[in-house]
């Protein structure tokens, strides 16, 4: 390759071709004639016209830049109505370099009105005072902020996604004075105009104010010899036609020459005009990335639709029978896999993004759950950080980026379901506040796992088993090959305030390949980019939908366990069964305990019947004593003798830390609630916005007040009426509350 006026172009000689003539055996070849900062004349030979046509398309509408999108008006007394002035500031080129790696699409950005990972913000602000003449507001008196005022800055989700150039998103020209400026008003003394602009990245096709092109010169055949066009004339055509200067490029034809319909053109002389926000150069660079993406999006697409000579049977899409080669082509490919499961495969794919065809070659049954016990084993790593930056990097090597994580929690305890969505933007938040702030120790063991191969066309089916009477549909179904579930899952936490052990009842992973973009040292000979890197293509089998139904039932857990096996990397089968067992016990003590509050009722019951007998004369049945009673339950009390076995840890921190009847805690189950009532967000924001006070912080004074009006209720009012509706306990049917024993 060889840098003409910057730009590069292959390293053949300039071919000419007689009379237009296509030469099919040429690469395709670029030719640079003219190149400054506003204009680029170049000539494109041996392509055809389709392609050249293509090209100056996209030159035009696809190329990403940055234009004024939203105009607030605080001030305008000038004489252009605000709709007017609005559109004016859209239309002003705004410097766009790299707009398509430095800047999101607002639409596939979190935030509302912008931030600085979709947006740049302009202000503008200007006084006339002076009686002498008009006074002139143009395009240089928009000032570009350095950062967008936005109350959650900190968070990296709001933060550039890309450095940026220096110049980024100011007007073009705005530090040249050689360069002339735009007029945007003109304002005599007194008037005032104030203003605050969100300039985002868009595409011409969308308005032409993100057009980076003025105008596009596009010609062929500049003698006409293929008779492409009709040149209407009165007497002599060469003179009421003249001939560009693009005519001197190629030899003028012969007079009388027959005319040949097969001839094609194969030279196309362009002339790019920018409009100043961005450099010719790199207007024509982009819309060649462009053309080369979306002809490999066109490539994948045909491949899986024709099947070359011995290319493997997938999923039904190819019926011919497989040659001997390509049959132990696809052994030895199923052996490496087999070998390596959880092993990254680099080139494989056309381009990024989903790569289901790649599934039976390449993932054969096993990688699935391989992949799954990967997952946990880097998650839950104990010499890894839990930072944002490592599961930033965990996301981007285990996730899609439409990847849903859902929790269908399950309170074995008041019978009520919850299910939150979490998608794959918002996972590293919540894996960090459950993991990295709110825990000290979690192990998971999954159980009875199994996996399957299914078609990427259709959708997963229904798992087989689970407590509940039927799994919810996946949010993500497409290009789904693996299936992993787990019948029987323990997940063992210990958090800040104490141990909590669930018992998960259903685990359900959906798995595709997929393909990013990755990069990696070049190899010697090989020129890479300024770090001495090369692009590459990695596929491997990620994450696109993940849903766990727990019956979220709080356990304690043995204090063996809690003194000599919380570094264990795994929990010995027999503790395990030793929790689950506990937990069992726990839970048929519950039961005791419900069925002596029913007979308690029952006795009370029996009470207030004497009573009425004994008005009424009726004669009495003996009453069971409630020295009786009390020993009863003293009875089932022994059968659990496990006080000096297992302990949970009282909260000695923050009481907010407690874990509620989902399993999960308190503090963390508020921003899951915030997640799934948008209505609650709205209003959370809003007092935020007003106030300054941190949503969480906004919650937790939400919930002290409540509980400082409980006490002060009950410390005014010491008598609490009895809910008649409600199973009574021993207290309550003996008047004998706790503070009194």
């Amino acid at each position: 390759m060889t840098a003409v006026n910057g730009v590069y172009g292959r390293d053949v000689a300039p071919i000419r071709a007689p009379d237009g003539l296509v030469a099919q055996a040429h690469a395709p070849n670029f030719i640079i004639r003219e190149l400054n900062d506003e204009h680029a004349d170049f000539i494109l030979e041996n392509v055809d016209m389709s392609y050249a046509n293509s090209l100056r398309r996209t030159l035009i509408a696809d190329v990403p830049t940055v234009a004024i999108d939203m105009v607030e008006i605080m001030v305008n007394t000038t004489v252009l109505p605000d709709e007017f002035f609005a559109h004016r500031l859209g239309m002003v080129p705004l410097l766009s370099m790299d707009a398509a790696k430095v800047l999101v699409d607002q639409r596939d950005c979190v935030c509302e009105d912008g931030c600085d990972r979709c947006s740049v913000e302009l202000t503008l602000d200007a006084l006339c005072t002076s009686d002498r003449g008009s006074m002139y507001v143009t395009s240089k008196d928009l000032i570009r902020s350095n950062t967008i005022d936005n109350p959650y800055s900190d968070e990296a989700m709001y933060g550039p996604i890309a450095p940026r150039h220096p110049d980024f998103g100011k007007p073009a020209g705005q530090d040249d004075p050689n360069k002339p400026d735009i007029l945007l008003v003109q304002m005599r003394k007194g008037q005032h105009i104030k203003a605050r602009c969100i300039a985002r990245k868009g595409f011409a096709k969308e308005h032409a104010k993100w057009s980076p092109v003025s105008a596009i010169g596009f010609e062929y055949d500049p003698h006409n010899a293929l008779r492409h066009t009709t040149l209407w004339y009165e007497h002599d055509p060469k003179k009421e036609w003249p001939e560009s200067k693009n005519a001197r490029e190629e030899e003028l034809p012969l007079e009388g020459a027959p005319f040949d319909p097969n001839r094609k053109a194969n030279r196309f002389y362009f002339d790019v005009e920018s409009v100043g926000n961005l450099h010719p150069a790199e207007i024509v660079e982009t819309g060649l990335s462009l053309m080369e993406y979306r002809t490999a999006q066109i490539v994948q697409e045909l491949g899986m639709l024709y099947q070359p000579m011995g290319a493997p049977e997938a999923m039904g899409l190819f019926h011919e029978p497989l040659s001997a080669e390509g049959m132990a082509e696809i052994i030895s490919l199923q052996k490496m896999a087999d070998r390596v499961p959880c092993e990254s495969f680099v080139n494989i794919a056309s381009q990024p993004g989903y790569s289901p065809e790649l599934a039976p070659t390449y993932f054969p049954p096993g990688t699935g759950r391989s992949r799954v016990l990967q997952f946990y084993t880097q998650l839950l790593a104990p010499n890894k950080p839990r930072n944002l930056s490592h599961l930033r990097r965990f996301e981007l090597d285990f996730y899609v980026p439409d990847a849903t994580l859902r929790l269908n929690l399950w309170s074995d305890v008041t019978k009520r379901s919850q299910k939150i969505d979490i998608v794959s933007p918002l996972t590293i938040y919540f894996s960090d506040g459950m993991y990295g702030k709110m825990e000290r120790s979690i192990r998971a063991h999954l159980g009875d796992m199994k996996e399957y191969m299914v078609d990427p066309h259709q959708m997963p089916p229904s798992p087989s088993v689970s407590f509940q009477s039927k799994m919810p549909d996946p949010v993500t179904p497409r290009y789904t090959t693996h299936v992993v579930e787990s019948q029987r899952m323990l997940q063992i936490t210990a958090f800040e305030n104490g141990w909590q052990c669930q018992r998960v009842g259903m685990f359900r992973c959906l798995l595709t390949p997929y393909t990013r973009v990755e990069y990696a040292p070049a190899p010697p000979g090989m020129e890479g980019n300024e770090d001495g890197n090369i692009p590459q293509l990695v596929t491997q089998l990620r994450l696109q939908y993940m849903c766990f139904t727990t019956l979220a039932q709080s356990l304690f857990v043995p204090m063996p366990w809690r003194r000599f096996n919380l570094g264990a990397v795994d929990i010995p089968k027999d503790v395990i069964e030793e929790i689950i067992a506990y937990g069992f016990k726990r839970e048929a003590k519950r039961k005791r305990a419900e069925k002596r509050a029913d007979k308690g009722a029952l006795v009370e019951k029996r009470v207030r019947t004497d009573q009425t007998q004994q008005e009424s004369g009726t004669p009495q049945e003996p009453l069971e004593a409630p020295e009786l009673l009390a020993k009863k339950e003293s009875e089932d009390e022994e059968d659990l003798p496990i006080l000096d076995q297992c302990f949970r840890m009282n909260s000695h921190s923050n009481e907010r830390l407690a874990i509620n009847e989902w399993g999960m805690p308190n503090s963390l189950m508020y921003v899951m609630h915030l997640l799934d009532s948008m209505s609650q967000m709205s209003e959370l924001i809003d007092v935020h916005c007003e106030t300054g006070v941190p949503p969480l912080q906004i919650l937790h004074n939400f919930d002290n007040e409540r509980q400082h009006e409980l006490r002060a209720s009950s410390s005014r009012d010491p008598f609490v009426a009895p809910d008649l509706t409600a199973p009574l306990t021993s207290q309550t049917l003996f008047g004998v509350s706790k503070k009194q024993s």
